[in-house]
């Protein structure tokens, strides 16, 4: 959530300070010194919750200045555990839902429960702008048909997975009567394509360094950046001699990931596209074998790394440390990496030099159940016990042993996928929610099953008291446990 500042003439009632005067008087040395207009400022970068849960009552002032009626609300209400909705719910949304003119909101069963506890009337009357990601539409119909009501509503964008009653949208969008900016995202619609716009590989035996830079430099001028239209080059082997050079265009805006998955040689060419780094978007998937020394080139950009090889055969000190001078290490914030129990000291060195990733995806291989030793967990728990991933997905059947691993590994875990079926998820989730003492941030689940399998882990639950407070809620093929 963030708060937004209106135009000056709506905030007659807000106490005005000359800054001659204050310099004059007092040199603000605490932050509850500082001026109204500085205080606006700062809390344009902070998430909203933060704003009012730490600065409402630090004094008179500040409290006047948060709940004043002419400071008008932008929400970014993500999923959350249902305390911590049920509280914000109390403190700050309900209290202030006629002041509020921007509204993002995610998963189909929270934004479910949202306008459940909050049904659209005249109460949103100032919303302008509304954000449905992950929205089931064929069971959101009176959701989407409710928005007719909302006079202030301009802007309206929308991103479903599957759908099938596409109608429902376009009915929704036709209703609302001042709508001036509509965007609809469906990922049946086809998928990203991640190699380029246009491609030409009929320039054979390519002459190396003077080749590349005379082909690329003659698309460098301003001409071409001034359209956001880039060049860039690959190499290409074929059996094992000849060289093929692959010119194409390409946009930074259109291009997410980067894939490297074939072998890479210096001496082939040395010449840099001088925006492949940019073009080359957020994200790269790369084979560890070609995690070498002398990378030719560098990602300063990129944010989601994806590893596709086992990577226990090497020297992860060498590894780490040539993957460091390809991307910067802090700056992953989503991982996608092998897993199995040979694997597990060399992933814990690797996570333990990227601090800020928060969603991990562990490609668990079928010849391990990630079985470990009780020492084993101890020394890893001490290891990584600083990181921050809050989002995990497990893409295969678990031993029941590493269910405590996961909490110590990942003691900041919000939410937790597993991507398999079996009778042994109820286990599974009898043995989390038991040893939930060593992770208080968790408050989600999320698995395959049916109706029978939801009659199973309600009567589990309630027989053994394990959640006070919960829901089991369909997420398309699966069931999400949240509480």
């Amino acid at each position: 959530m963030n708060i937004s500042r209106v135009n000056s003439n709506h905030c007659l009632n807000a106490p005005k300070r000359n800054s001659k005067t204050v310099f004059c008087h007092r040199l603000a040395t605490h932050f509850e010194d500082l001026s109204n207009e500085l205080l606006l400022d700062i809390f344009d970068f902070l998430d909203g919750y933060h704003i009012f849960e730490a600065f409402s009552n630090l004094n008179n002032r500040i409290q006047h200045l948060v709940t004043s009626s002419y400071f008008l609300l932008k929400l970014n209400i993500s999923f959350m555990s249902k305390s911590n909705f049920n509280r914000r719910s109390i403190n700050i949304i309900r209290p202030y839902m006629n002041r509020i003119i921007s509204l993002q909101l995610s998963e189909t069963f929270f934004i479910k429960n949202f306008f459940t506890s909050f049904p659209v009337d005249t109460s949103f009357n100032r919303l302008e702008s509304l954000i449905l990601n992950h929205l089931n539409i064929d069971h959101s119909g009176p959701i989407l048909i409710s928005l007719a009501q909302l006079p202030r509503l301009f802007s309206f964008t929308i991103f479903c997975y599957e759908c099938n009653e596409l109608f429902i949208i376009f009915q929704s969008i036709f209703r609302l009567p001042v709508l001036r900016y509509a965007q609809i995202l469906c990922s049946n619609w086809g998928s990203r394509f991640l190699f380029p716009l246009a491609t030409s590989d009929s320039q054979r035996n390519a002459d190396g360094n003077s080749r590349c830079r005379t082909l690329l430099d003659e698309f460098s001028s301003p001409f071409w950046i001034e359209r956001q239209l880039f060049f860039a080059h690959s190499h290409y082997y074929q059996f094992s001699q000849e060289v093929h050079l692959a010119f194409y265009s390409t946009q930074m805006r259109r291009r997410y990931c980067c894939q490297i998955d074939g072998p890479l040689d210096n001496n082939i060419c040395l010449y840099q596209d001088p925006v492949f780094y940019l073009s080359s978007g957020p994200g790269i998937s790369m084979k560890n074998r070609n995690i070498v020394a002398n990378f030719p080139f560098q990602f300063p950009y990129v944010t989601a790394l994806e590893l596709i090889d086992n990577y226990y055969t090497i020297n992860i000190d060498s590894f780490i440390d040539n993957l460091s001078h390809i991307i910067i290490l802090t700056n992953i914030t989503y991982l996608k990496i092998p897993f199995n129990n040979q694997l597990l000291n060399n992933f814990v060195k690797l996570l333990n030099r990227m601090p800020n990733v928060q969603k991990l995806i562990l490609d668990v291989r079928p010849s391990s159940e990630m079985e470990v030793s009780s020492d084993q967990q101890t020394n890893t728990a001490d290891l990584v016990c600083n990181n921050n991933v809050q989002n995990v997905i497990i893409t295969d059947k678990l031993a029941l042993t590493t269910v405590q691993l996961i909490n110590k590994l990942f003691p900041r875990m919000e939410c937790l996928e597993i991507q398999s079926r079996g009778d042994a998820l109820i286990s599974f989730v009898q043995t989390l929610l038991s040893n939930r003492i060593s992770n208080n941030h968790l408050f989600s689940l999320m698995f395959y099953g049916d109706n029978a399998m939801i009659n199973q882990l309600i009567t589990m639950i309630d027989n053994e008291k394990l959640l006070d407070n919960y829901n089991i809620e369909r997420r398309w093929l699966e069931l999400c446990l949240w509480w």
